[in-house]
């Protein structure tokens, strides 16, 4: 399939299929919708511009960043300290590679499709996805293509046919959950709830087995009653530690799945005045910035988010420069940072 084809299939002339590829404004919008369709329909990968013809690489990656929740209407992208901070990086190294960073949020189809766009018409040479759920058919489909793909926080097993040709990187989430609950355990905790992430989001999962496993394996119970849906923010911290605090009996130590959550803990803790550590002890997960200068300081897991982008950046940029990504899993060593927020009982 070539652009001469493309245009007699939506019945136009081949230099209106260039100006729609090139997104020129002088196209009839109708025009440029039925071009688009006949592209999307045949899998049309259009001709590089001149420069990529001549041998250049098109140095330029998508970041594309999923909002998990669209009625938050983009504040779990903006207010997000995690996002926040991989984005910088993901720009940072890009830049320091000479590559620019096309960056896009996804919150519903057209912003799939106008996302897609931008590898189907190679205004990016390659993208990077975070926040994506382990059913996104769309980024399965597009790896499918052939296009250069990595992804942040992805079960590499929901379809490994699929993902063995893209780059996948996490961190190691269940290392840093068993650490962490295991941490609270070696204090005394025998009753520690556990605020998780995002639904159907492969760190949620991890971060959740760590937990179950410890607890299993320090011989207490795995109570389901002690387990809160969150969705990485602030408010749902808030509010599942407004949950908490009602139990009865009461834990005495609370695990949050990001450090985010944590803070909505700490909120409700400190206008309700209960102590922390004398009343519960709390522990987070990434280790924002924000975490060290919280009263009292957070303890919480490490991982290093600047590793996170570069990994994630060199394994698009290797595939862009002819490189397989032989289905590697690029799995970033946590720590666990002990501060103030957890006491022994």
């Amino acid at each position: 399939m070539n652009s001469k084809e493309i245009a007699k299939l939506a019945g136009v002339s081949r230099s209106t299929v260039s100006r729609v590829i090139n997104n020129y404004s002088n196209v009839p919008e109708k025009t440029k919708e039925k071009v688009l369709e006949v592209i999307k329909k045949y899998d049309y990968v259009p001709d590089a511009s001149a420069r990529t013809l001549a041998g250049m690489v098109n140095k330029r990656i998508g970041l594309f960043v999923i909002a998990l929740n669209s009625q938050l209407n983009g504040q779990q992208v903006l207010g997000s300290h995690f996002l926040s901070v991989l984005m910088s990086s993901v720009i940072d190294y890009c830049n320091k590679n000479d590559y620019t960073v096309v960056v896009s949020i996804i919150s519903g189809a057209k912003d799939y499709d106008r996302a897609f766009q931008l590898f189907y018409d190679q205004t990016i040479s390659g993208g990077v996805f975070v926040g994506a759920r382990g059913d996104e058919e769309n980024i399965r489909s597009l790896i499918s293509k052939g296009y250069k793909v990595a992804i942040v926080d992805q079960n590499p097993y929901e379809d490994p046919k699929i993902y063995e040709k893209s780059v996948i990187v996490n961190a190691d989430n269940y290392k840093g959950a068993y650490e962490a609950t295991k941490y609270l355990i070696e204090m005394g905790h025998t009753r520690i709830a556990h605020v998780m992430g995002g639904k159907r989001q492969y760190s949620t999962t991890e971060r959740l087995r760590g937990y179950n496993q410890a607890i299993k394996d320090a011989g207490l119970e795995n109570d389901p009653g002690l387990l809160y849906q969150g969705n990485f923010t602030f408010n749902s911290g808030y509010e599942a530690t407004r949950a908490i605090t009602d139990l009865a009996p009461r834990p005495t130590a609370i695990f949050y799945a990001n450090d985010s959550m944590a803070m909505g803990g700490i909120q409700f803790f400190t206008e309700h005045k209960v102590e922390i550590p004398d009343d519960f002890s709390i522990i987070g997960f990434d280790d924002i910035e924000l975490s060290r200068f919280m009263k009292p300081t957070l303890t919480t897991v490490r991982q290093n988010l600047q590793i996170v982008a570069h990994s994630a950046i060199d394994g698009v940029i290797d595939m862009i420069n002819g490189g397989e990504p032989n289905g590697k899993v690029n799995t970033i060593p946590v720590d666990l940072i002990i501060r103030e927020s957890c006491k022994k009982i």
